[in-house]
């Protein structure tokens, strides 16, 4: 489903994952919220970032929580800023007024809970003071 996304308003239902939820508020003012950001990933495990800025926060903030799989539609997807992408795609999702989420109660058990990519142990230099990405955890896989 995220995998088949187009650059428009017309995007099919997606059936995702709210994998991570947070809060970006302006850094000169913590009571100015700048918007939510949500990393969004469906059964298949293809990952998106998606935003909801002010006022349709005020809309959504109760009807989502984190780890639950929700219907999404009449969402906008657009080009993922260039200033940081907290998934490997090249787009993403913006929450409109139009845009309507319904909790998910009969969730496969192979539904898909977290967006990672792995980095090979060797190219983790090239990652300090870049702001494109994140590193969340670091570790080894001594053994499978």
């Amino acid at each position: 489903q995220i995998a088949s996304l187009e650059l428009s308003d017309g995007n099919p239902t997606l059936r995702i994952r709210i994998s991570r939820l947070w809060e970006y508020h302006d850094q000169n003012d913590e009571t100015n919220l700048h918007h939510i950001g949500l990393v969004l990933v469906d059964q298949k495990g293809s990952s998106i970032a998606a935003m909801i800025y002010p006022p349709c926060d005020k809309k959504f903030k109760p009807l989502i929580t984190e780890g639950k799989v929700y219907l999404l539609t009449y969402y906008r997807v657009k080009p993922c800023t260039k200033h940081y992408w907290p998934v490997d795609n090249k787009l993403a999702i913006t929450f409109t007024w139009w845009s309507t989420v319904e909790e998910c109660v009969d969730v496969p058990d192979n539904f898909a809970q977290y967006a990672y990519s792995l980095t090979p142990f060797n190219e983790l230099r090239s990652l300090v003071d870049r702001k494109d990405s994140f590193t969340d955890v670091i570790g080894i896989i001594t053994e499978i």
